[in-house]
């Protein structure tokens, strides 16, 4: 849902807009500069792509660019003024969890050839990207008290097994969703998931093979998971 969801707000935003508009989960292949949206939480905003000074900000919420992706401007600049891009903006779209983690599970990016973004723009799109969680929330969320069993687990992946009737038939239908994934003794880790394959085993339970494109970036977080990962894979080798 989250992927549909995303699909529809950017239908309803190129209505409204001549600008290049793109919302997206933060998958493979991206450039650089949406791998630093993603890890710092902060935004991408160049009101004029032809001015230096734009890429060096340091607002504290403002990726720097020049810092932060690239000190090569004389490249960038030149790239931009090749593609005509007078301005872009770039805002992770943050999932909050019950423990208050932040999960980046998306983007907007938008490119404009007639107009500057500004700072207001970016609180407006702030809000949107709220009103999106929301919704995410509102038409994602499936409770249960059931477990699944975690076949195999990575750290950019796990394979479960789902045996509940009505969720067999339900997952197959969300192309991504958020759930969490528990370790003995430990508080849960929230992720977003994208489903990449799926396959009925000869008990007829669901196998889903699922990719975690987005997890917990508060401080500690994300090394406490690939240590638990590692722990795992250590134990499977002795």
């Amino acid at each position: 849902m989250v992927k549909v969801n995303f699909e529809d707000f950017k239908n309803r935003l190129k209505q409204k807009t001549n600008d290049i508009v793109n919302i997206d989960t933060f998958g493979p292949g991206l450039s650089h500069k949406f791998e630093i949206v993603k890890r710092t939480l902060k935004y991408l905003l160049l009101e004029n792509t032809q001015d230096p000074n734009c890429y060096k900000n340091n607002s504290p919420e403002r990726i720097h660019y020049e810092k932060e992706i690239d000190d090569d401007l004389a490249s960038c600049m030149q790239e931009y003024k090749d593609q005509q891009i007078i301005s872009e903006l770039i805002i992770p779209i943050i999932y909050i969890n019950h423990s208050e983690e932040q999960i980046p599970i998306g983007y907007f990016s938008i490119q404009s050839k007639t107009q500057s973004f500004t700072e207001k723009d970016v609180q407006e799109f702030q809000i949107l990207a709220k009103d999106m969680i929301e919704r995410i929330k509102e038409s994602n969320t499936i409770k249960t008290s059931e477990q699944f069993s975690i076949l195999e687990i990575s750290k950019g992946g796990i394979r479960i097994k789902v045996e509940n009737p009505h969720l067999i038939e339900t997952l197959p239908k969300q192309n991504d969703f958020i759930f969490d994934i528990f370790f003995k003794m430990q508080a849960p880790f929230t992720v977003h998931g994208i489903t990449r394959w799926l396959a009925l085993d000869e008990n007829g339970h669901l196998i889903l093979g699922i990719e975690l494109a987005g997890k917990s970036d508060l401080p500690g977080e994300r090394a406490r998971f690939e240590s638990n990962i590692e722990l795992l894979a250590s134990k499977e080798s002795t």
